[in-house]
């Protein structure tokens, strides 16, 4: 081999197949290493329509795997607290014209209007009528099947349903179909009767509402695209044709068409119309609130600052929260490697280790969160210990993995109920609130407390302090509309404390461990925070490096710095910071939210040393991500790793960034391998239960997971790796019986 050739193989074997750290390679960048290292888990499949309705969000989310398309949908008032009626039974109504056309497909529109919920497919729509007093309970699930449900054909295909601020509480929607020249034409659409039992007296009508002026010609050029948003009480709207041609509508009407610049995909945000063309390239213009819009406004844009396929989630993410919460787990049991992740009644099971959905939990009330809470050694089937605990010492726990329903049923050992198929049971919880959940505040550190703010059945608000399997009550006077509980830990510290927020009124507490033994931690004040009218939201996060004197307090828009000895307030407006996880004073790890009033969005580093010491906010950016509605920024110490929602479209995991070693996804630590062995860029470990597996050195991922024949290494240990290649293992049983040997021998 030349020394050309010698030189080359080996640059190549340093690298070995990771174009993101080859410098020789186009894909050598820092989004490319982000994807090599993180998990996206894709969330998309169980969201198949939504729609925005003046006050009301509407989805469909997949419910039944046996049953493609017939989700339930989901109607959620934002005018009244997120009160919540879900439709059972409708979708499975409709049809398509076209033959053995999947239903899942078929359903395209849905729109609510003064309790008319329609949903349409091409040629087809149904409605039904709605007691608009449902949204007065907090939840509500109705049966389709014992409503009236009217159904419409039309000769002409419907591209949309939608709701305008002129019909909000009138008796009539907005329908639009196609004209024969692909155009489109709006209409308000009237039903009356609907839920009359006389099936006689109902009737529909159709009232055009402006003039269309037609092309002049016929054209077989289809729409096969529409992407509309309503800004104040104006619509945008961009038509795709089959050719790749392009309508702009403003306010209903066309204002310019495309023939020559042809695009492959469309899509509109709040703000911008986005086009993606058919030569590969990228182009959008902002609207800027104005009725002149021309393609001639349109400039280029890579796809890297894009994302194009985020856009239509855009105009909710920020607003809709459908997945409650999420966890992460290694299953000893089992050896799998687990993502658990919660939507509305189900807790669905995610296989890290091959990237598959394992189940879908469901439960008879809406999960309000997942978490871990550590419970008592003796209520452990496994460990025999007799002993009675004298002190509350973490050593006398293990954590658990917990769901908390939205009615405040606490279910514990979910780890050995998640394949189950039936619906889960409340009769086996051991604590059972009664009224709503508020809010929540987990130990995410030690895992030794819950807080929950509670709503009981007689409308008074109160503090729940849950520990092991009992919940106490935390005394707060006069507790108000706004009482929150959120806890933070040191890292590096058996330390815990909680901020109390009521009204205007800020204080923060010490937990104490109980010396009496088990039971409620006590919380011994600490600090009366001055100015709490400063804050002017929810608070969702607090944290501190050195918190005799100072904290940092975030809520839904602003982050707040108080110096405990100054007793002064500085405010870092409009962040939007959804979720922040603390690891020293130089490294914290938040997430914004984007939308055009985020200062700093997507995932950022926190510099909160420069944020104590010199009042600036130094958050440079990591990952240009779409961030959702607030759910948990999860930090697991065992897998090392963080996750939260990206969007309402997808979960992602990815390592601690700032570490110089990442741990590797699933490995139980060396304790639980006979041997490993670094092979080329893998590294490989079996256990004694005759598992071999291998991880990616540069990822940190598992590669591959492999049952051995021979299931039962007990009996040998590591002889020897200085082989290439290879480790030798002995018998412990062989080995045993030379040493006796050579001992008699002796002797």
């Amino acid at each position: 081999m030349s020394e050309l050739q010698n030189k080359t193989s080996t640059q190549d074997n340093k690298y070995f197949k990771h174009p993101c750290l080859d410098p020789r390679s186009n894909k050598c960048t820092a989004d490319e290493y982000f994807k090599e290292i993180a998990y996206q888990i894709d969330l998309q499949e169980y969201v198949n329509i939504w729609a925005i309705c003046n006050q009301y969000f509407i989805y469909q989310v997949e419910e039944d795997e046996s049953a493609p398309g017939q989700g339930v949908l989901t109607i959620v008032n934002f005018e009244k607290e997120q009160h919540t009626v879900k439709i059972q039974n409708f979708t499975r109504n409709l049809t398509s014209k076209q033959q053995n056309f999947n239903l899942h497909n078929s359903i395209e529109h849905i729109s609510y209007n003064s309790g008319v919920l329609i949903e349409a497919s091409d040629n087809q729509f149904q409605a039904i009528m709605l007691n608009e007093t449902v949204f007065d309970n907090n939840f509500t699930t109705i049966n389709a099947l014992n409503q009236k449900i009217r159904k419409v054909s039309t000769d002409v295909k419907i591209q949309a349903l939608f709701i305008l601020e002129p019909c909000r509480n009138k008796n009539f929607s907005y329908i639009c179909f196609e004209t024969d020249d692909a155009i489109l034409d709006f209409n308000r659409i009237f039903l009356t009767n609907i839920d009359s039992e006389d099936d006689s007296l109902f009737s529909y009508s159709f009232e055009q509402i402006g003039e269309i002026n037609h092309r002049g010609t016929c054209i077989n050029d289809p729409i096969v695209k529409i992407v509309m948003v309503f800004i104040k009480t104006f619509n945008y709207t961009i038509a795709q044709r089959a050719s790749g041609g392009v309508d702009l509508y403003w306010n209903l009407r066309m204002k310019d068409t495309i023939e020559k610049n042809l695009v492959s995909d469309i899509a509109i945000s709040l703000t911008s119309l986005y086009f993606k063309m058919q030569d590969g390239t990228y182009k959008y213009f902002d609207h800027n609130s104005n009725e002149d819009i021309s393609f001639d406004q349109a400039v280029e844009i890579s796809n890297d600052q894009l994302k194009f396929d985020q856009i239509h989630v855009r105009i909710v993410q920020n607003i809709v929260k459908i997945y409650s919460g999420m966890n992460m787990v290694h299953n000893k049991d089992t050896g799998k490697t687990l993502y658990l992740i919660s939507h509305g009644k189900f807790l669905s099971v995610f296989d890290i280790d091959y990237m598959t959905w394992i189940n879908h939990l469901q439960f008879e009330e809406e999960i309000f969160a997942i978490f871990k809470n550590k419970v008592s050694i003796l209520q452990d089937d496994n460990i025999v210990d007799n002993r009675i605990l004298q002190e509350d010492s973490d050593d006398n726990y293990i954590s658990d993995f917990q769901v908390i329903l939205t009615n405040g049923d606490i279910h514990q050992q979910i780890l050995e109920i998640y394949e189950q198929n039936e619906i889960v049971s409340s009769e086996r919880c051991k604590i059972r609130l009664q009224g709503k959940v508020l809010r929540l505040s987990e130990d995410i550190i030690l895992n030794r407390s819950i807080f929950i703010v509670f709503k009981q059945e007689n409308q008074d608000i109160c503090l729940k302090q849950i520990r092991n399997d009992k919940a106490y009550d935390v005394q707060i006077p006069n507790p108000l509309k706004n009482l929150n509980a959120i806890q933070y830990q040191f890292r590096d510290k058996q330390l815990a404390y909680v901020l109390i927020q009521n009204g205007i009124k800020l204080s923060l507490y010490k937990l104490i461990l109980n010396k009496e033994g088990p039971g409620q931690l006590n919380l011994q004040l600490l600090h009366q925070l001055n100015g709490g009218d400063t804050v002017t939201g929810t608070i969702h996060a607090i944290t501190s490096y050195d918190i005799e004197n100072h904290l940092i307090v975030v809520d839904e828009l602003n982050m707040y710095v108080y110096k405990i000895l100054e007793a002064t307030w500085k405010i870092y407006s409009k962040q939007y910071c959804t979720g922040l996880s603390y690891f020293d004073k130089n490294t914290s790890y938040m997430i914004c939210q984007q939308n055009r009033r985020s200062i700093n969005p997507g995932l950022r580093m926190l510099d909160m040393e420069a944020l104590i010491s010199k009042d600036r906010l130094v958050a440079p950016l990591l990952k240009d991500v779409q961030i959702g509605a607030r759910v948990n920024f999860y930090y697991d110490y065992v897998f090392a790793r963080l996750s939260f929602i990206q969007s309402i479209t997808n979960a992602l995991i990815f390592p601690v960034l700032h570490w110089n070693q990442f741990n590797f996804m699933g490995y139980q630590g060396q304790g639980n391998y006979l041997c490993y062995k670094v092979i080329g860029d893998k590294f490989i470990a079996l256990q004694s239960n005759g598992v071999l597996q291998s991880w990616d050195m540069i990822s940190a991922k598992l590669h591959e997971k492999i049952q051995l024949e021979v299931n039962d290494y007990s009996g040998y240990s590591l002889h020897s790796t200085n082989r290439m290649d290879a480790v030798l293992l002995s018998s412990n049983y062989l080995k045993l019986m030379v040493h006796y040997k050579s001992y008699s021998d002796f002797n």
